[in-house]
């Protein structure tokens, strides 16, 4: 077969092939194998440049040449065609494509064939990674276009409780816990939409009832059309993670002992409150609350049953007042209480505030049982007005403080308005 009968039978080859001549010289070469891999016959013109141009790789073009070359002698002396060799094979451009090669006689031709598997096997890896991940700790579902659910994993089921039986054909609304309003998924749908995923924190709702948090990042799986093809939302528990978090957040705002907010919180809410007050011109009070010869039962009974007296007046002042209002534990014992939403003459507002006093001190009066005895208490309250935010919480504690004091000076049990003039003093 001569040359341009050999070029015509290549060109009719589906397959990347070539044809070396037994001298080494390449004959020609097909276009399938100038598309595969960009070499022309310029760039190949013998056996031996093709070695250091596939396999630019030192050692791994040593191997092959010696595998090559034991197939070869294998193949003479047993007249068994050379078997396909799986190599990895750099293009002109740098790409290394996974190739298996054959060497096969067509009539007095002898021809080499490469068949791509790049794309193959690279699909095969990629199956065999989403396999894995599948089969991961984490929850996954995947909707299709229309986000009815086509296929959950074994720690969906863990995690929510719904078989895959019971989540196919349904959508992630089966979930909802009810704890995000429809703003929140509006938000969620245009960020996905816009960006092509979502992660934030949801609650959910397992098939028993019972509420958990979760983790969850949603990606938009796209076709090469641009078509919305699926979501593949992927989350994690992390209910325990919510809860440590909460009892942090507690720690760092509530008194352990007595559950009241204590003063970090307390000033949280009243610099809130001079901020709405300067905008509805009404009036708040603080009454500063400071229990009588409280240290003389300490000593006598014991810090236990002088916590025990606290957690009592604790639960009273909370009686004593609205739902709106705040009762707080600076420390030791010493409380305040915050009155919101009063009137908005002074006058009036200070007569609501003077009522609000009197009832504290009628039910801090009341006798209370300790640890099987009982135990009268009284206490001092000191009470400054404010409305807007001309004072900062500090300077009303302060007077409030005052205020407090003054009452202790006029035979305790008693309740005193702060007084500018008490400050000079």
């Amino acid at each position: 077969m001569n040359k341009n009968e050999a070029e015509d039978l290549l060109s009719q080859l589906p397959l990347p092939a070539a044809h070396f001549n037994p001298s080494g010289e390449v004959v020609c070469f097909n276009s399938a194998f100038t598309k595969l891999l960009g070499y022309t016959k310029a760039d190949i013109p013998d056996v031996e440049a093709h070695w250091l141009l596939f396999f630019p790789d030192d050692a791994y073009r040593a191997k092959v040449q010696k595998d090559w070359t034991t197939m070869l002698e294998a193949s003479a002396k047993s007249g068994i065609p050379i078997q396909p060799m799986l190599l990895d094979i750099a293009a002109k451009n740098g790409e290394v494509k996974k190739l298996e090669v054959h060497s096969l006689q067509i009539e007095d031709l002898a021809v080499t064939m490469w068949l791509d598997f790049t794309e193959k096997l690279k699909a095969e890896e990629e199956l065999r990674i989403a396999a894995i991940a599948f089969d991961s700790e984490s929850g996954i579902m995947i909707t299709d276009s229309d986000g009815v659910i086509v296929r959950v994993n074994k720690a969906f089921t863990r995690l929510t409780g719904y078989s895959s039986e019971d989540a196919l054909g349904q959508t992630p609304a089966m979930l909802k816990s009810g704890r995000q309003d429809k703003k929140f998924y509006q938000h969620l749908w245009s960020t996905l939409l816009e960006k092509g995923f979502w992660h934030g924190e949801i609650w959910n709702k397992r098939k028993d009832g019972s509420i958990y948090a979760e983790l969850l990042t949603i990606t938009v799986v796209v076709s090469p059309d641009g078509r919305t093809r699926n979501y593949v939302g992927t989350f994690s528990d992390i209910t325990q993670n919510k809860v440590a978090e909460a009892k942090i957040q507690h720690l760092a705002d509530y008194d352990p002992l007595t559950e009241l907010p204590n003063r970090r919180l307390l000033d949280e809410r009243l610099g809130q409150v001079l901020i709405s007050t300067k905008r509805s011109k009404l009036y708040g009070a603080l009454l500063f609350i400071d229990l009588d010869k409280f240290k003389l039962l300490n000593d006598t009974r014991g810090h236990d049953v002088g916590d025990m007296l606290l957690q009592q007046v604790a639960e009273r002042l909370v009686s004593c007042i609205r739902e709106s209002d705040t009762v707080a534990r600076l420390g030791g014992d010493e409380f305040v209480v915050m009155l919101k939403g009063l009137n908005a003459n002074q006058i009036e507002a200070v007569a609501q505030a003077k009522v609000a006093g009197e009832k504290i001190l009628a039910t801090l009066n009341q006798p209370y049982l300790l640890a099987g005895h009982e135990h009268r208490s009284t206490p001092s309250i000191g009470v400054t007005m404010f409305s807007g935010n001309l004072l900062s919480a500090e300077e009303l504690l302060k007077q409030a403080d005052i205020a407090m004091y003054q009452s202790k000076i006029d035979g305790r049990n008693t309740l005193r308005f702060f007084d500018p003039e008490l400050r000079k003093s």
